[in-house]
Parts: structure tokens; sequence; C-alpha cells
């Protein structure tokens, strides 16, 4: 038990903030008497309830197993995370910028990113019920949902755990959630279930940028599934489609895209940003590839050391490349496995300007699982002779 503030301003520095950290094997209840502004660890769960009479404000609750509850007046610019169950959440006020996550473990740090012991992961996990007496700004709640390194939930980021993991009920007495900015997300999101979400008294399950969700179940086995290369006002593009939604970030780190030469002896790579453009779409399942003019637009003859007119081949590290689900991997051949490296050829052109290439959009559908594995599908060559 803590009888007064447990963390708070240094009363001999005005401004400064003291922010102490706990960390321990497991506890079977913890009480502050007053406000809480710190970090609390705790790999063996927090078997008992948390209890802030004050405000939780800026402050890490992390179990490496499960929470029984956590009750506070208002919380403010904090994190709540649970390797596996949550039971209750409950605030007398206003929630601000908080994330609730069940089945998802930020580490022994209880902070964002890391490695080893500190690093971010996701189970199964459910919530029984969030109840939370003013308004939901800025805040999430999920269970089995992983923010990534946009830093929102409900993006092409996520990191979707296997299984299904559930959200009870949540109660937000207020008349606020999300923010104004579409650039963000929030919401409740959950691999499984979710239950009723009211705002003010009545069910919600969209509002601006804020959005109640339910993953689908996804397969384990990421599959390309069809590519298209076309050229458009002088620009060629290629997507890239999968059939599931995919990790961005990863599928980000883990593409590359050369030049071959010599039958693949020689192998140019480009740089994104500066060859090349990454987006994705998550409408579509798709990866997006815009090249650089710059490159597309080289001339004969080939130049060493310097991507041109010739053959191009994209490939995917499956040690990186995962969909949105974190166990589904890549598998180019449908035998249920991860492949030492996905590839395939995919645009070859020439010099000069391409001939009328805006009319000739060609496309090539990649076989699944049973269809004799990965083919290599060939583009023509557009330009000179």
């Amino acid at each position: 038990m803590v009888h007064g503030d447990h963390g708070g301003e240094l009363p001999q520095l005005h401004g400064e903030f003291v922010k102490p950290t706990i960390n321990i094997m497991g506890t079977e209840g913890i009480t502050v008497q007053g406000s809480m502004r710190a970090s609390i660890s705790a790999d063996n769960g927090i078997r008992g309830a948390l209890f802030v009479n004050g405000t939780i404000t800026n402050s890490e609750i992390r179990s490496g197993h499960t929470i029984q509850s956590v009750t506070a007046f208002s919380m403010s610019g904090s994190v709540i995370s649970a390797a596996n169950n949550i039971g209750t959440v409950s605030t007398t006020g206003d929630a601000f910028a908080t994330l609730i996550l069940a089945g998802a473990d930020i580490g022994r740090d209880a902070s964002f990113g890391g490695t080893g012991v500190d690093a971010d992961t996701t189970n199964g996990g459910n919530i029984d019920s969030v109840n939370i007496g003013g308004d939901f700004v800025q805040s999430s709640v999920s269970a089995g949902v992983l923010l990534g390194s946009d830093g929102f939930l409900g993006t092409a980021n996520d990191v979707v755990s296997g299984g299904r993991s559930n959200v009870g009920s949540v109660t937000i007495g207020g008349t606020q959630v999300g923010s104004n900015r579409g650039s963000e997300s929030f919401g409740v999101f959950a691999t499984g279930t979710v239950g009723e979400v009211t705002l003010d008294g009545d069910e919600i399950t969209e509002s601006n940028n804020f959005s109640v969700t339910s993953f689908a179940t996804l397969p384990d086995v990421v599959i390309v599934e069809d590519i298209e290369v076309t050229f458009d006002g002088g620009i060629y593009f290629a997507r890239v489609f999968f059939n599931q939604p995919m990790n961005a970030q990863t599928l980000r780190d883990g593409l590359i895209i050369s030049e071959v030469r010599d039958g693949g002896l020689v192998k140019i790579r480009l740089d994104e940003g500066q060859d090349y453009q990454f987006a994705y779409d998550e409408q579509e399942n798709a990866a997006v590839i815009t090249f650089s003019d710059i490159v597309t637009r080289r001339d004969l003859p080939q130049l060493p050391g310097v991507a041109g007119p010739g053959l191009y081949r994209f490939e995917l590290d499956p040690q990186i490349v995962r969909g949105q689900n974190a166990a589904a991997r890549l598998d180019a051949d449908g035998d249920g496995f991860a492949d030492p490296l996905l590839r395939w050829r995919c645009v070859r052109w020439g010099c000069g300007r391409p001939r009328h290439a805006e009319h000739d959009h060609r496309r090539s559908r990649l076989p699944r699982p049973g269809h004799g594995g990965l083919v290599w599908p060939r583009f023509a060559r557009y330009g000179a002779r």
C-alpha cells in the first residue's frame, strides 16, 4: 500500500517529476491512496486489485500474466498491458490518451519496443469489461491486437495474434471518443468477439476515427496471389496482392527489389525513397511500388552498379514479412511452411520511353497452393528492341 502519491512532482523542483519503476515477480494487489505516476511491471501478474484513489497519469501497468482489475478516478497518457487476461478496468472520470491491452505484453521494461525480455509480444487474452465514467478521448481497448510502428490501433501496422481474444462490454459514460484528426485511429479491437460498446447510453460501432472492430480469423499462410505492373503518365507501378491483410511495416522492411544481370550473378539493389516509393493499400491487401522515372528512363548501355534498363526481381524475406495476424507467414509453394526466400521476376523495361505501354497493362496470376508452386511471371520488354 502507498499512503500518498506514487510518483509525481518533486517538491524542491517545480515542474520536475519523478517516475519510479517497480519490477516485481507478482502481487496480490496494490493500493495507492493518492495519485500515480509510475511504471509497474509484474512478470507473474497482478492477481489482486490495483486501486488508485486519484489519477493515473503517464503510467505503465504491465503484467506478464493477468491483471484482475484496475480502478482509478481518471487516467491520462497511460498504458495497461497484460500478456493474458484483464478482468475489469474502471474510472469515475475521463480516460485520455490511454491504451488498455489484453493479450499484448509490452515487455519487462513496461514500454513499447525492446528486445529479449523487453520485447513486445501478442498472445491470447480477454477483457471482461471496461467502464469509463467520463469521456474516452484518444484512447483504445484491444484483445489480441498490438499496435505497430505508427502508434495507433486499427491500422495496417497492427500485429494481430492467432486464435480468438474477446472484449466484453465497454461502457463510456461521457460523450466524446477518438479525436478529430483523420490520420489517427482509435477504438475497440479484438481477434474474437466484441460485446456491447455504449457511449452516453447509446450503442456505438463507429464515430469519426473511433471504431469497433472484430478481426476475422485469418489463415496462417501468406500467399502472393497476384502481381500487376502498369505504366501510367510516364511512371511504372507494381502492385503485389496478398490473400489476407498484411503488416505493412514488415512488408516494407522485408521487400528487396533488384535489377539482375548475367543470369542473376549480378544484382543491383534499389533503395526505397530514392529509386522507388512504397505504400500499402489496405482495401486491396496490396503492396504498391512506384518506381522513380530516374531509374526507368535510363538508356542503354547498362552502367556498372547503376540500375537501369533490364530485368528486375522482387524478393520477400519470410523472416521479416508477416500478415496482420502475427502467426501468418510467407509460403510460396503451399506446403504450409515458410520458404527460405520468396522471389519472382516481374518487370523488364528497355531504353527510352516505353512504347504503347499505357495500353498494355499486363497481369500474371500466381498459383494457389496445390497448383505447382511459385511461377515467375514475365512481362514484355517495352521500348527499343
